[in-house]
């Protein structure tokens, strides 16, 4: 598995946007070849948000999604910390 960041904000500073197209030329990954349009917060080069049309952004991680803004009103940052701890070994501490 790719190695994650020791922090939460070593975490956060890798982040940056790119298309679902590159994330998936940069992890190897055929799944959103064509797909120029969507757009993902990349983390550690491995790791993604989706950012939604209207501005809200989608986590989803494994058979569960989160949504930021209502009804749970999850901010970017819940998603990152959620998004953080699932990426970490088994024995690593969860995000503060």
């Amino acid at each position: 598995m790719q190695e994650v960041s020791q922090t939460i904000d070593e975490f956060r500073a890798t982040r940056r946007e790119m298309s679902a197209q590159n994330f998936g030329g940069l992890v190897k990954d055929l799944a959103w070849e064509g797909d120029p349009e969507t757009v993902f917060l990349v983390y550690d080069d491995a790791f993604y948000i989706e950012k939604l049309d209207d501005g809200r952004f989608l986590l989803t991680i494994e058979n569960q999604g989160w949504i930021t803004g209502d009804p749970d009103d999850l901010t970017l940052e819940d998603l990152e910390a959620r998004l953080f701890d699932w990426a970490q070994p088994e024995d690593a501490a969860p995000a503060p």
